[in-house]
């Protein structure tokens, strides 16, 4: 993986602090990817395994069940689009100061829109489902890379 060590020194510099806060983990699973644990949620964060380079935020609800990559959870995006806001992370991540800037943006966002939930005190996580279950239906859901 070309970004692996660039993604773990990323991760540990914008995620750690805010497990840390909250009293949350940050786990290394595997290469690539690190899980912030709770009793309630897991948010994933792994470097993308598509064709552009980048990271994925993802916010699953804890169970016993192994991640399933198909379906892994709804993105930072999700979140951020609920909230009324614009998520273009259409931008090319081309050099390794554009990927740090892009953790740096999905751990600003996760700071502010998924701990709530790690910590049991979201209250939107169903109605995200619905909007984009509603968005997939009517085919309108447009894919945010590295988000959605």
């Amino acid at each position: 993986m070309r970004d692996s060590q660039l993604f773990d020194v990323a991760v540990l510099r914008f995620f750690e602090p805010i497990a840390k806060a909250v009293g949350l983990p940050l786990s290394k699973i595997e290469d690539g990817v690190y899980e912030i644990p709770s009793p309630h949620f897991i948010l994933r964060i792994r470097l993308h395994t598509g064709h552009h380079r980048g990271i994925n935020v993802i916010l699953r609800r804890t169970s016993a069940q192994t991640f399933d990559e198909k379906n892994p959870g709804y993105g930072i995006g999700h979140f951020v689009s609920f909230e009324g806001g614009e998520w273009n992370n259409d931008d090319l991540v081309e050099t390794d100061a554009d990927f740090t800037r892009q953790v740096d943006q999905f751990a600003k966002a996760s700071a502010e829109l998924v701990i709530p939930y790690l910590l049991g005190k979201g209250e939107h996580f169903e109605a995200i489902e619905q909007q984009v279950a509603e968005r997939n239906k009517i085919g309108g859901a447009k894919e945010m890379k590295g988000s959605f």
